[in-house]
């Protein structure tokens, strides 16, 4: 008898050999009973190698099996075989295969595996803590107050202030003798511009140089001489403001101006 577990309910027996009965008489009848119950008689042709199998619900729970074989020859006398009994045990349940992260490498079925205590995790500067335990989120490092006419009016702690950048625009309008210059300042931050034109072509093309001062959030605009006939400027506007003390270049702009 040999007993395999299909599923976890339910379990397959299988009887095979070809025992001799009152002489040498073949067995054909099988019987054979479950923990002690009623008895089943199927047909068993052991002579041409024919096994027979039971099938039973046990549950994943253990039981006996009880068989024994005869030979049907007449109503009268029909002898069998003793009574053989097989208990059957289910197998010990699969481990379940753990992480490399785990305190085990396996546990019992059913268990869950238990994670490896994990070193805190460090922090960025400015947040809240130092470290929070494994698994756990940094609290959002808190706000620092940047200087006035900063690009932000507060960061995190972990971040720098920044004065403002590509704060300023310029637009060179038409004319034949003179041009306006219209400069406006983005930032918060007072500008203080050097308007640069350099020639570069025309026969007689000087250089000019102005100072333009434009407040915070603000416009303004100046006149200057048109390019000589056939001549062309490159004109580079440099603005600077004073942020947390010191003078900082807060714009730049550059535009090609002819006299076409």
């Amino acid at each position: 008898m040999n007993c395999t577990k299909d599923s976890e309910v339910h379990v397959t027996c299988v009887v095979s050999g070809c025992p001799r009965v009152d002489g040498d008489y073949v067995v054909d009848k099988l019987h054979y009973r479950i923990n002690g119950g009623g008895q089943v008689e199927p047909s068993f042709k052991c002579i041409n190698g024919e096994t027979a199998r039971v099938g039973f619900d046990n549950n994943n729970q253990p039981f006996d099996l009880g068989v024994q074989a005869c030979r049907h020859r007449d109503l009268s006398e029909n002898p069998c075989t003793p009574w053989s009994n097989f208990r059957y045990t289910p197998p010990a349940a699969a481990e379940v295969k753990c992480g490399p992260n785990d305190q085990t490498p396996t546990v019992p079925a059913g268990s869950k595996c238990v994670p490896k205590t994990q070193p805190p995790v460090q922090c960025p500067a400015g947040s809240a803590t130092p470290t929070v335990p494994a698994g756990a989120q940094c609290a959002p490092a808190a706000l620092k107050t940047c200087p006035p006419g900063s690009a932000k009016a507060q960061v995190p702690g972990s971040e720098s202030c920044a004065p403002p950048a590509n704060a300023v625009t310029m637009n060179i309008g038409g004319g034949a003798l003179t041009r306006t210059v219209s400069v406006t300042n983005n930032s918060a931050l007072a500008a203080s511009c050097a308007y640069d034109a350099k020639g570069t072509g025309g026969v007689f093309a000087p250089g000019l140089n102005r100072q333009i001062n434009v407040g915070p959030n603000g416009s303004t605009s100046i006149d200057v001489p048109a390019p000589p006939l056939g001549s062309t400027y490159q004109v580079t506007l440099t603005c600077t403001g004073n942020w947390d003390g010191k003078q900082v270049e807060i714009g730049r702009v550059v535009q090609n101006v002819s006299s076409f």
